[in-house]
């Protein structure tokens, strides 16, 4: 089945919780080269600010080719010499997973040691730490706490994001015209997500009255402006009937320029696009590529399809061993497609030691996330008998979610139960209706069946 481009609008702004780094260095009234020269030698000489300057152009790709790696190592070595911006951005690296492993509780970490030295922006970053649980436990009380600290000392990214808290009713009372005086007020001070969380509230009529057409003039700005976030916000305008005709090229270079800014999930996203050949040329190569950068820097579902890939041998070698950590990955973070794929592959014995009971277990968990294949592959097993005593009943249940859920093959199955009136009663009728569906979902044996 193909996939589907995640919705890019967050509607009930979960989600929209924003990390920052600090104010870039400002080099552009010096010589790039001598400027660049006259940061390194200070920083070799102790001076630790430079370090966090220095690393602030490599992360950013200004004046010189971005460097991650380099950049890590520079924020280290200004954190400890005490410059409460180092251990901001070297946080902020953590958080990221882009120039060190992805590391959260690390990360959380950093951010509370310059947050102690008043920089507002690792308060803001913790609060949003403390907002998501990465790294730290969910404590939505001490996140507004850290959002208001930082807001209320000019940091424009905290105000947005305390605009979030109120928007979400999360941590405070609900308050729809708090939410949008403080995106307002951050958007006025230059901060391009605040704007594209207004676009938001304008696009879904959440607390003001709908204007769609605003909002993609919002989404647009920001974008232009370079807030990724907005960028797939505009993607998914493109993506659906509304203000602006629908483009899936636009779509797609939208979530490619989302990509090209930073942001991981435009990058999956993108993904998605090349391995479906929508909106840009089919390129399994270059959606490989992307789901497994989206992947490296904390996208679940991105490591999802990249198993995929490798099972099936597209974009990638075939490697199903490989496939198995990537679905391991994508099922400990919740994506419910990556358990049923992996308990696929424990039913089978791809990759893996043939397993029935593990293959059952992690069928039931993606079913129960709603994952039509796992309830398919759950109909399966009871109709046979694998794993578990042979039951029609419950085959038909799970045939039924699986057909409801879109899966074509669980739609087959159960027509054909009630064709035969083995396990359930005889209706040629509601066999009829189903073979019909899963025609139209691509079963083309299903074809020939409903047209006796």
């Amino acid at each position: 089945m193909a996939r589907r481009v995640r919705a890019a609008l967050f509607a009930a702004f979960v989600g929209l919780v924003q990390f920052g780094l600090p104010a870039r260095a400002d080099v552009r009234d010096v010589d790039p080269e001598v400027a660049i020269s006259q940061m390194q030698n200070a920083c070799d000489s102790g001076g630790f600010a430079a370090c966090a300057d220095l690393g602030t152009l490599y992360l950013r790709g200004e004046v010189v080719a971005r460097n991650m790696e380099y950049a890590a190592s520079l924020f280290e070595k200004a954190c400890g010499g005490g410059v409460p911006g180092g251990c901001t951005s070297l946080g902020y690296i953590y958080a990221t997973g882009d120039g060190r492993p992805l590391d959260h509780a690390r990360a959380a970490t950093l951010y509370l040691k310059a947050c102690e030295k008043r920089d507002l922006v690792a308060c803001s970053n913790l609060g949003a730490a403390y907002r998501k649980g990465e790294g730290v436990r969910v404590d939505l009380d001490r996140a507004v706490k850290l959002y208001r600290m930082a807001c209320d000392g000019g940091n424009a990214l905290a105000c947005a994001n305390l605009g979030n808290a109120y928007a979400d009713g999360r941590g405070v009372t609900q308050d729809f015209a708090k939410a949008l005086a403080l995106y307002r007020s951050a958007c006025d001070r230059g901060e391009n997500i605040a704007c594209s969380h207004m676009g938001v509230m304008y696009d879904s009529g959440r607390g003001v009255t709908q204007d769609r057409l605003l909002a993609a003039r919002m989404f647009k700005d920001a974008c232009d402006r370079g807030a990724p976030e907005a960028c797939r916000n505009l993607a998914e305008v493109y993506a659906r009937d509304g203000p602006v005709d629908r483009d899936r090229s636009q779509t797609f270079a939208l979530l490619a320029r989302a990509c090209d800014l930073g942001d991981a999930e435009g990058c999956s996203d993108a993904g998605v696009m090349f391995e479906n050949g929508d909106g840009v040329a089919k390129d399994e190569i270059q959606a490989a590529r992307l789901y497994d950068h989206a992947c490296q820097r904390g996208v679940p579902q991105a490591c999802t399809n990249v198993g995929g890939l490798l099972v099936q041998g597209r974009g990638v070698p075939k490697d199903p061993a490989m496939a198995v950590q990537f679905y391991e990955h994508g099922c400990a973070r919740g994506v419910a497609a990556a358990c049923s794929g992996l308990g696929g592959l424990f039913r089978n014995g791809i990759g893996v030691e043939t397993n029935k009971g593990i293959a059952l277990d992690l069928f039931r968990r993606g079913c129960g996330d709603a994952d039509a294949f796992g309830c398919k592959n759950l109909g399966d097993m009871f109709a046979l008998g694998e794993g578990v005593p042979g039951d029609p009943k419950q085959a038909i249940h799970f045939y039924g979610l699986g057909c409801d859920g879109g899966e074509a093959t669980a739609c087959g199955e159960l027509a054909a139960f009630y064709a035969s009136g083995i396990g359930a009663p005889h209706n040629p009728t509601r066999a009829l209706e189903l073979f019909r569906r899963a025609c139209e979902l691509g079963r083309n044996d299903a074809c020939e069946a409903k047209n006796p």
